[in-house]
Parts: structure tokens; sequence; C-alpha cells
């Protein structure tokens, strides 16, 4: 209703007038829908949405997205692999895992983050360790100079809602 609202005032004479306000407030709210995708998929009341994707360029976003909400001493750097690396899948969780894995990143103390899409051949052992089929896939890999993670913490690391971020400090989920 309201994306609705603000697509009609935008198309008439007053949201001419008011673009400077009508639209960064309708790209607010796109944002928001799909932040509410993405929390309803992550909670699984909604189903993966995968689809086609150029895997490099989705990179390349979220990358460009969060240099400026880093410290200026810290070097967010994205690898381009020399060719186009398409996957099936829901770019709203590949992006929801970059910006998780850069964050903590940056929580962890790091000063040179690197993300790195790749093409990945799994044989059929390491498809049988993963429990997968064996082939062609793109690996996306995020790596940094941070102090790492305990086993404790690894232990943990793959539970929902889990974080090692301070109360009141971070996402707001711990």
């Amino acid at each position: 209703v309201i994306m609705g609202n603000l697509g009609s005032l935008s198309e008439s004479s007053i949201g001419a007038a008011a673009a400077g306000v009508v639209d960064p407030t309708l790209s607010a709210a796109r944002r928001g829908a799909e932040l509410i995708r993405a929390l309803l998929g992550f909670s699984r009341s909604q189903p993966l949405a995968p689809q086609a994707t150029e895997v490099g360029p989705l990179a390349a976003l979220v990358v460009k997205l969060l240099r400026r909400s880093l410290p200026p001493a810290t070097l967010l750097q994205l690898d381009e692999a020399p060719a186009p690396l398409w996957a099936w899948i829901d770019a709203s969780h590949l992006q929801d895992a970059l910006v998780n894995l850069i964050l903590n990143a940056r929580d962890a103390g790091a000063t040179a983050i690197t993300v790195r899409p790749v093409h990945a051949v799994l044989d059929a052992a390491a498809a049988a360790a993963l429990q997968t089929p064996p082939g062609r896939y793109v690996r996306v890999d995020v790596q940094d100079d941070g102090h790492g993670m305990d086993a404790a913490t690894r232990a943990r690391v793959f539970e929902p809602f889990f974080t090692t971020t301070d109360v009141g400090k971070g996402t707001g989920l711990g």
C-alpha cells in the first residue's frame, strides 16, 4: 500500500516537485520490504527464491555498500574473477552472508578484508565430504587478518542467532 501510493505520487505532477523526498522514501520502503523478505526467509517462513545470478556484480555491490561502514584504516577489496561466474542462488541470502562475514571481520579487528568469487570444481571425494553432488560451483572466499575464532566459537558458529557481540552492540540480535 505504502509503496503503491508513493509510486503513484512520484508519477503525478505533485511527485515531480517533491521527487527529492518521494524517491528516497520509495527507495527506503523497497529496502524495508526486502529486509522483511530476507528475515522471513531466514526464519524459513518464506521459501528461497533461487535464480541464475552473476556472483561478481553482487559481491561488488556488497563491497561498495560496506566500504563506508568500515573504519577508514580498514581496506576492503574485491578480487574480481576473470570471467563471469553464474550460480543458481537466492541473491539476498548471498548478500546477507557476505555482509555478515565482512562485518564479523570488522568486529574481529581486521584491517584488510578481501572478497574473492572463484570457480570451483568438486571431485567425488570433496563433494561427498560436503554432502553435495560433484561438479562445477562458484565459491566466494572472504579472507581477513582479524584475530579469528577460538574452538568454543567455532563449535557454535552455525547456530541461528549465535553472536559473540555484547548485548546492546552490533546487530541487536545478541
